[in-house]
């Protein structure tokens, strides 16, 4: 018996000092690395700085983010050649509108406005190097760019309805990555994206075959100092808090914790390991953006299971045809546009189109321009998106294609207008 506890005490010890090893590891591995989440992931520290300049730059009580008016941001941009790492930088000017500063055409006349995500806002290039401004030269018009960074098509919706009766165009183009799928799912972009805290957001959901909005109820700059008491909330109507994000925590027995994701969490911890040890030792790591193409392909793989989910494609369509109906109401045409990341047509050049069902159902409810065979048609897509190690955004060559594409979507609109305007 006495052998027995003398056993008993050595494992307890071992297991002891091997939980203490791994807390201190992931602690340190989590600094540099936002998707390795910890338990105090749940209820993060805002920080004041990060505050304040959200709050000066972005904050919006209904929609959570937007681009304030009459400012200009400026950011790193694609890199000037692949292997280079030498980054260009872009400047971006809202408006008094609240929309992208289009040189050369703010004083046309308006009869395209485009509302959407960072693809639609086309970031990474200038404000010359748009898709609008492109298309503004063909249309001889001015298209107004609402675009917002990390939209989801819901977001898009509600601004679109906030903004239309000061700024109405015959076309509307509501533009999204085929990521938005996750996006229309969130009311909280932490739970998806992790580090992403200061994301929250309004969402849609079905109640009795109708759409009911969910607003955002980190409503005021006050709310984000008590966020604690909206957490049930929080938990409650974002899709990922159950299904990613609680799944994902890292937490006390770290060792179970990891096993239970083991898929996940064993090649991500080392291959961060690896990342820390390599260059203390003085050896360059090749695979350093390993843990970031991780992600990126797990998130790829959510994504495209969505699609395949009745839920999920059922809300987006709903969505959908919430936009047509309304737009019909309004008078003005509205247009779909699903514009595909660089992994989007990679991943379909090698296995399929994971979203044409989805396209196909779309296309019964309003006018759609799919751009994904445009741009497989094309001979290189070296030129056509930003040179980050993830593809990035649209160039600006990307941006003058695409144009074209949506100018012979919209050809019948454009040729009515430039009539009208001859005979004014």
């Amino acid at each position: 018996m006495q052998d027995l506890a003398i056993i008993a005490f050595w494992i307890i010890l071992m297991v002891a000092a091997f939980e203490t090893g791994l807390s201190l590891l992931i602690k340190k591995l989590r600094k540099d690395f936002q998707w390795l989440i910890t338990a105090e992931d749940e209820v993060p520290i805002f920080p004041s700085d990060l505050l304040k300049r959200f709050f000066d730059n972005s904050f919006d009580p209904e929609l959570g983010w937007v681009t304030k008016a009459n400012t200009q941001v400026q950011e790193r941009g694609g890199t000037v050649g692949e292997q280079s790492g030498q980054y260009k930088k872009s400047t971006y000017h809202i408006n008094g509108q609240g929309c992208r500063m289009n040189p050369g055409y703010e004083d046309c006349t308006a009869i395209i406005s485009t509302y959407g995500d960072s693809f639609v806002f086309s970031r990474q290039v200038e404000d010359d190097e748009t898709w609008q401004h492109f298309l503004s030269r063909l249309s001889h018009s001015n298209v107004l760019n609402f675009g917002a960074g990390n939209y989801g098509f819901d977001q898009a919706l509600l601004r679109l309805k906030r903004e239309y009766e000061r700024n109405p165009t015959p076309v509307v183009i509501i533009g999204v990555v085929p990521e938005t799928i996750v996006r229309i799912l969130s009311v909280w972009k932490h739970y998806s994206e992790y580090g992403n805290i200061l994301a929250f957001k309004p969402r849609f959901e079905i109640n009795n075959g109708g759409l009911t909005v969910i607003r955002n109820v980190i409503d005021s700059q006050d709310k984000f100092g008590s966020f604690r008491e909206y957490l049930p909330h929080l938990q409650e109507h974002d899709y990922f808090y159950k299904n990613k994000f609680r799944r994902d925590i890292l937490r006390f027995p770290y060792l179970f914790s990891i096993m239970r994701n083991c898929r996940r969490n064993v090649p991500l911890i080392t291959s961060l390991t690896v990342r820390k040890i390599l260059p203390a030792m003085g050896i360059e790591d090749p695979g350093r953006n390993r843990p970031w193409k991780m992600v990126l392909e797990r998130n790829f793989t959510i994504v495209r299971n969505l699609y395949r989910s009745p839920c999920a494609v059922d809300l987006f369509l709903k969505i959908l045809e919430d936009f047509a109906v309304w737009g019909r109401k309004k008078g003005f045409h509205p247009v779909f546009l699903l514009m595909p990341y660089l992994h989007d047509l990679l991943y379909i050049k090698e296995q399929e189109c994971y979203y044409a069902k989805f396209v196909t159902q779309a296309r019964e409810i309003l006018q759609t321009i799919d751009l994904t065979e445009p741009l497989l048609n094309m001979d290189s897509l070296d030129t056509i998106y930003a040179h980050d190690f993830y593809g990035g955004h649209l160039s600006r060559a990307g941006n003058e294609f695409i144009a074209r594409i949506i100018a012979d979507h919209l050809a019948e609109y454009i040729a009515d207008f430039k009539q009208m305007a001859g005979h004014a």
